[in-house]
């Protein structure tokens, strides 16, 4: 191979390789937009202009908490920033650590039962910095060497490898509920499910816990690590799991760490203290239901084997009832359900962040997610009429962040919140066109509003973490209906002269109604065995949802109202009462309102800082790289260097930058490689003389890069599109003879190249059972071709088509690919017939099919060190046709057959990974081994194909 060429080709490669995970990266950001910065002592916030209040009280609450509530996690700590995202309609937040920072997504979430209800920048604050907590104090022992070795990527592996994902969750849901009078660990919905398992003797073992199932319902890590750690604090020290997590995030005891320091302070392991607290909880919640006296209610829906969840059950004129359903083999879908309990599909259900919908006069109501296509973390929800009889569905808004849509009582306008930067609004909507027909301003966060009539509303509040119920006019006179609480209030329905709704009042969530004339009054109409929700009243009988040990069902009952004296303040203390006292309590009426101080925020480098580093050895090189990113992800950069071990004194140094501010994104690349091997070059007798050629290149590599995303129905949309010229040049090109020592000059290299990738992906969403989608395409294609100094040519594709297969659970997909590689100059990826011994080509080109179906969910582990989930397999026909270099052309078909265990090791569900055997038939000769008609071989894939 040429030097010329082979160092064209090296370019092309490496240019591909660093371009790619900008490509990745640069989609989650922001829209350029002003910032400014707070700074204090333990968190520094990065924020939208319009959002001061929102940084000083995050600042506030950080500062108390690791000055007041640092005993049961350890007192280290280093100031973490904190980036306040008020353009999203995601309610989230996350730490990470590579960069170490945190991230808040500011809007709330519609459903209080979901977080209960202190404010949400307060959750936000309590729950996150935890995170921050719990990371600094695991920086230690072996996961600080890691950190040493390989960065804040290191330092994760650490910490995540030897500290369960429980934990984590169930740490910081502990402290949401121990400093606030809320928290989800008092809300009877976050242990709804746990309830209704145990209840039905459904007791998981911890493995399957731990690693999750692809056919049953189980709580989260989040709900199992509340009960594991409440149980915890009240039987044993609580200051004493600093030194638990601590110690095992050190590698104190190499295997087993966290579950070895737990059984050395308790006695106990991870398994045994799971089952403890089972026991524990089992017992409790039968005390209380038996003290509740608890009932037993009819069910409309038809029992179900199998995992089913129904969401807002609605009475239709004729008395179906339309639903929200979803189970583990289908996505989320609206069904119509009558008196025998058949059910008809009516459509799909768009891609949510709030699965809340209405349903009038033969229409549906409800929001869907969309994207600003350049900046995702800019983020939209709008309002969707779906009209059953026509079976057409139109969009009435675009690019606004509307929640809880509702029709009037002759379907001519839509209800709305409206929820920007944490303040919301009453928007009244043409049903017709989407026009804005009133807009109602409202101190505090809104929720779930209803229609009493065209000009009167009732909605629920949420002021100085509590709720309340109240209704108003177009002119804005207000009128409480019920007292302010700590208590959850959700799911409200108007029903002639009363409100009715769910409610945390007697420790279960129950159904209540309270009149709409300001009385007051509070009647409770269910009293449910686990928990009554999202209620629908008609015709004298209220429908509801019940949480199950496979689900929730929908349940009916007469209504039967009986007058309940709410009691405040509220403790539902039941359980965790030692928890409480450990943290001291509710801390948020305990936090100095401090200013802190602001400026602007502009500088895409003033927290640029290297936090990755890598390398690797093998027989021919040794690698390393190192990454920056800052704080926003406007500037990232790798620097990277190659030490050749086979060749004399050969190395390579370059680094490639992204500016991801602007549209599109740029890149630059730039190399200097030294390179020095021993060869032999001929004469003009064709005499080989041995020596040594060296040669210096310099390189220059610009690109621009568009990647675009987006959310329709329930398809995702991404794509993206690099486009790089090169220019390299050399210099000091010689030859160095081996006898004589006499230097040879040699030409220098000089050309110029462009390549380009286009990437395009559009799927449907998934159920869980689903191995891969059931409808849509990707389409991967390389481009890259010499302008000067060089003619060579590379082009690519790679494309899928999904379809669905005869079975919900399974899926099927052809794949088309094509390679031209002129000279055999660029390294071959190429996927060729499966069963044939690997020939490099020219050019080529595959034909397959393949059926994914699931076999078996064995569900069972060995010793905590891997966990079967998911046995399943792929059927493929494979036909390849390929040009080799010297223009023979050969075909390789076969069929065959995949068998993949998809497992997780070390209990970490996230580290999914399949192990799988493949049989292949060949239906033509291998030509490089002709006496192959059946190969088999085991392989290891971390994706579903």
């Amino acid at each position: 191979m040429g030097v010329k060429n082979a160092m064209f080709l090296k370019k092309i490669v490496k240019s591909i390789v660093f371009i790619l995970p900008f490509i990745l990266w640069s989609q989650d950001q922001h829209e350029p937009q002003n910032w400014e910065k707070l700074n204090s002592t333990y968190v520094n916030v990065i924020y939208k202009i319009g959002q001061k209040k929102e940084a000083q009280q995050i600042a506030n609450t950080i500062s108390y908490i690791q000055k007041n509530n640092s005993k049961s996690i350890g007192y280290h700590y280093q100031p973490i920033t904190i980036v306040l995202r008020a353009n999203s309609v995601e309610s989230n937040g996350f730490v990470t650590y590579s960069p170490f920072r945190s991230e808040f997504f500011n809007t709330p979430p519609q459903e209080f039962n979901a977080l209960g209800t202190t404010n949400w920048i307060s959750t936000l604050a309590i729950h996150e910095y935890r995170h921050v907590q719990q990371f600094i104090n695991h920086k230690t022992g072996g996961t600080n060497v890691l950190y040493y070795l390989f960065g804040e990527s290191g330092w994760a592996v650490g910490s995540i490898l030897a500290v369960p994902n429980w934990y984590f969750e169930g740490d910081a849901v502990v402290m949401e509920t121990a400093l606030t009078q809320s928290g989800r660990g008092r809300l009877p919905n976050f242990s709804a499910l746990q309830r209704a398992l145990y209840q039905k003797n459904k007791i998981y073992d911890y493995a399957k816990t731990r690693n999750g199932s692809y056919k049953d319902l189980l709580p989260n890590h989040y709900q199992e690590g509340y009960q594991i750690l409440n149980y915890y604090r009240n039987h044993y020290n609580a200051s004493t799991l600093d030194n638990i997590a601590h110690k095992a995030a050190g590698f104190h005891f190499p295997f087993y760490g966290f579950s070895y320091q737990l059984k050395k302070e308790t006695g106990l392991g991870t398994t045994k203290m799971y089952q403890k607290t089972v026991e524990e909880n089992t017992r409790l919640w039968q005390l209380q239901r038996d003290s509740l006296q608890v009932k037993n209610y009819n069910q409309f829906t038809k029992k179900q084997k199998n995992v089913a969840i129904y969401k807002y059950p609605q009475v239709t004129e004729n008395g179906n009832i339309i639903a929200l359903k979803s189970t583990l083999h289908k996505i989320p879908t609206y069904y119509k359900i009558d008196s025998l309990g058949k059910e008809t599909k009516i459509i799909s259900a768009t891609n949510q962040v709030d699965s809340y919908f209405n349903y009038h006069r033969h229409q549906l109501v409800y929001t869907g997610i969309s994207l600003n296509p350049r900046y995702n973390n800019t983020s939209y929800n709008d309002v969707f009429v779906y009209d059953i009889t026509s079976k057409k569905r139109k969009r009435l808004s675009h690019q606004k962040r509307y929640f809880s849509p509702t029709f009037n009582k002759d379907n001519t306008l839509i209800l709305v919140t409206e929820q920007n930067q944490n303040k919301s609004k009453l928007i009244l909507l043409n049903a017709q066109n989407g026009v804005v027909e009133k807009e109602i301003s409202v101190d505090g966060f809104i929720s779930r509003p209803q229609f009493i009539d065209n000009n009167n509303f009732v909605f629920i509040k949420k002021l100085q973490h509590q709720l309340a119920i109240f209704k108003t006019d177009t002119n804005l006179k207000e009128i409480q209906l019920t007292p302010w609480t700590s208590h959850v209030i959700d799911n409200i329905n108007i029903f002639k002269n009363a409100v009715y709704y769910s409610a945390t009042f007697n420790g279960i969530d129950n159904i209540y109604k309270t009149p709409l004339d300001g009385s007051s009054n509070i009647y409770q109409i269910t009293n449910a065995n686990i928990g009554a929700y999202q209620p629908f009243v008609k015709d004298k009988k209220i429908y509801f949802t019940e949480q199950t040990s496979t689900g929730t069902k929908i349940s009916v009952s007469k209504i039967k109202a009986k007058e309940y004296k709410l009691i405040e303040p509220v403790f539902m203390n039941w359980n965790n009462q030692k928890t409480i006292v450990f943290e001291q309590g509710n801390i948020l009426n305990k936090i100095e309102q401090k200013k802190y101080s602001t400026r602007s925020y502009t500088s895409i480098f003033e927290d640029l800082k290297f936090h990755d580093w890598q390398y690797g050895i093998s027989n021919q090189k040794i690698t390393a790289n190192v990454t920056a990113t800052n704080l926003l992800n406007d500037f990232s950069t790798v620097a990277y260097t190659d030490i050749y071990l086979n060749e004399n004194s050969s190395f390579s140094l370059g680094a490639i930058a992204s500016y991801k501010k602007w549209f599109p994104v740029l890149n630059l690349e730039l190399e200097y490689n030294h390179r020095d091997y021993n060869t032999a070059i001929p004469d003009e007798n064709n005499t080989l003389y041995n020596g040594a050629i060296s040669y210096n290149t310099i390189s220059l590599t610009p690109s621009v890069t568009i990647p675009l995303a987006q959310i329709k129905g329930n398809y995702t949309t991404n794509f993206s599109f690099n486009a790089g010229y090169e220019y390299l040049r050399g210099f000091n090109s010689k030859f160095t003879l081996d006898e004589s020592q006499r230097e040879v000059k040699l030409n220098n290299i000089e050309f110029t190249a462009y390549n380009s990738s286009i990437y395009l992906s559009t799927k449907r969403n998934k159920a869980t059972q689903n191995i891969n989608t059931k409808a849509g395409f990707t389409t991967l294609n390389n481009f890259s071709k010499g302008i000067t100094g060089s003619d060579a040519t590379y082009f690519s594709t790679s494309n899928r088509l999904f379809l669905p297969g005869f079975v919900n659970s399974h899926n099927s997909y052809f794949s088309f690919g094509y390679q031209r590689n002129d000279d055999l100059l660029q390294s071959d990826s190429f996927t060729y017939a499966r069963g044939y011994n690997t020939i490099i080509s020219v050019k080529a080109h595959r034909f397959s099919y393949i059926y994914q179906l699931p076999l078996f969910y064995p569900d069972f582990g060995l010793i905590g060190i891997t966990y079967f989930k998911r046995i399943r397999a792929n059927l493929f026909a494979d036909y390849s046709k390929l040009t080799l270099s010297n223009n023979r052309t050969t075909k390789q078909s076969s069929v065959g057959f995949e068998v993949i265990f998809d497992n997780t090791f070390f209990n970490i569900k996230e580290a999914e990974i399949g192990i799988g055997y493949r049989g292949s038939y060949l239906l033509e000769k291998d030509i490089t081994n002709p006496n192959n008609i059946f190969v088999s071989g085991i392989f290891i894939t971390t994706t579903l194909f």
